[in-house]
């Protein structure tokens, strides 16, 4: 069992958050305490943006190993706990999956920003974050170090 609370449960996936993440989250507001709607607009940014990534290793350990999978939220982003498994393949598919989850939701949010030009500015903001997000925070993610998923993968 992950230690932290629960704060959800989507598509069957308990979610768990730690102090530390919540700790995190305050951090975002307090940089951007002149302008608490971007500091609102980047703190959805990042926990949906997190959850996109964590459930793209879900679906890949559901397929692969099945059985349950639980997200735990910490200071660190997201993690994805699951039954484990002793086949690199299916360990590399559920590790890199996650990353492909978040470049596919920060490439959506960019079509978006370009198919639709005279969007509100809250809602352009929240999506030039999630592209953000989607593009360099999963890049860096992909880098060949534990626990980072480009370390898990290789």
């Amino acid at each position: 069992m992950p230690r932290g609370f629960q704060i959800g449960r989507l598509f069957g996936t308990d979610i768990f958050a730690t102090p530390g993440f919540l700790g995190l989250l305050a951090l975002f507001f307090w940089f951007n305490r002149e302008n608490p709607a971007a500091a609102a607009i980047i703190v959805l940014a990042v926990v949906v943006s997190i959850l996109v990534h964590e459930f793209g290793h879900v679906t890949a350990a559901r397929r692969m190993v099945g059985g349950r999978a639980v997200v735990l939220l910490w200071f660190m982003g997201g993690l994805c706990l699951h039954e484990p498994t002793t086949v690199p393949k299916k360990q590399f598919v559920i590790s890199i999956m996650g990353p492909l989850f978040g470049f596919a939701g920060g490439a959506l949010c960019k079509l978006v920003l370009l198919a639709v030009p005279d969007l509100h500015p809250l809602l352009a903001g929240w999506l030039t974050a999630m592209w953000w997000i989607g593009v360099v925070w999963t890049g860096l993610n992909l880098l060949p170090i534990l626990p980072l998923d480009g370390g898990q993968a290789l």
